[in-house]
């Protein structure tokens, strides 16, 4: 629940108000400053339909330069500004020159490697984060009226650290950067989990990458193969593999000739978690890859591997 202060405004006309403040920082959502057209990303106050779907719709978005990028849960955040940079003279006097440089520190427990590798590639892009709170608010930058936008990250800053097990602690993931030098702590403003009219910012999270392998054996056919679906975590020789999957409903067989083919049918191996035999049309001589619908959602693109059928 939002802590509820009270204050008096320093203006003639201001009353006593009773208002939400800002709670502990619990994840992060990375996104670049601009999508691909040149657009800022932002939050339009005013406009978009503050609701699950809007969330949904972010996350999932064909364009990862628009797309949200939900990191966390964070534990021991620390979001500090160090002291302003100013300059004294022979009397005593100080003018302060500049705010000194405001940093975020933070622990994800229960991390491999592999985020690290993740989060190492925002290093080269200009972006920014929107910062989620224990109690659901969404912080950001609102000095442009009627905006949300990320809080801009020093891309130079992003420092990634993985930390390994001991005897006492488990493996964590440190993350460790500066926002950029000319934010002004002024600007902060953040959205009320009540903005929302549907939703829970507290639990989101990104998309899963997603991996395949076309099994030699049993041989492919025109009507049919076996496929590994795995993610990149796990074991360097066995990757995760990932069971449950709706390959007829959220998956598509594309033919080199034959364009997209719907699959028929995808049977999942009760030994092999991943395994999938998968029938569709006959594709007669074709090279062929698994593919994502547009529709589906909850997982990135494939990276494709082709076989050529009989």
């Amino acid at each position: 629940m939002s802590v509820c202060t009270c204050n008096v405004s320093l203006s003639n006309t201001g009353r006593p108000g009773c208002f939400p403040v800002e709670g502990v920082a619990f994840k992060l959502i990375l996104v670049a400053m601009q999508q691909s057209d040149g657009t800022a990303n932002e939050i339009d106050l005013e406009n978009d339909t503050l609701d699950a779907s809007y969330i949904s719709g972010l996350i999932n978005n064909s364009d990862d330069n628009a797309r949200w990028f939900p990191i966390g849960n964070f534990k021991n955040v620390v979001i500090e500004r160090a002291d302003p940079i100013t300059q004294e003279f022979d009397d005593g006097s100080v003018f302060k020159i500049r705010d000194g440089v405001k940093s975020f520190a933070g622990v994800i427990p229960k991390q491999t490697s592999d985020l690290k590798r993740k989060l190492d590639s925002w290093s080269c892009t200009t972006f920014g984060a929107y910062i989620i709170t224990k109690d659901g608010q969404l912080i950001g930058d609102g000095g442009t009226a009627g905006k949300l936008k990320p809080i801009k990250i020093e891309s130079g800053s992003f420092d990634a650290r993985y930390v390994h097990t001991t005897d006492t602690t488990v493996p964590q993931l440190q993350l460790n950067f500066q926002w950029v030098t000319d934010f002004s702590d002024a600007n902060l403003r953040m959205l009320e989990a009540s903005d929302w009219t549907s939703g829970d910012l507290t639990t989101v999270s990104g998309l899963i990458d997603l991996f395949y392998d076309i099994a030699a054996s049993p041989a492919p056919t025109a009507t049919g193969f076996t496929v590994d679906i795995t993610t990149d975590y796990g074991s360097v020789k066995s990757r995760e593999g990932i069971g449950g999957l709706d390959l007829v409903t959220d998956f598509d067989v594309v033919g080199s000739t034959s364009g997209t083919t719907a699959i028929a049918t995808a049977t999942e191996d009760s030994s092999v978690q991943g395994r999938y035999a998968i029938t569709f049309t006959t594709l007669t001589g074709e090279a062929v890859y698994v593919q994502k619908k547009s529709a589906t959602l909850g997982y990135n693109d494939f990276e494709t591997e082709t076989v050529t059928l009989p």
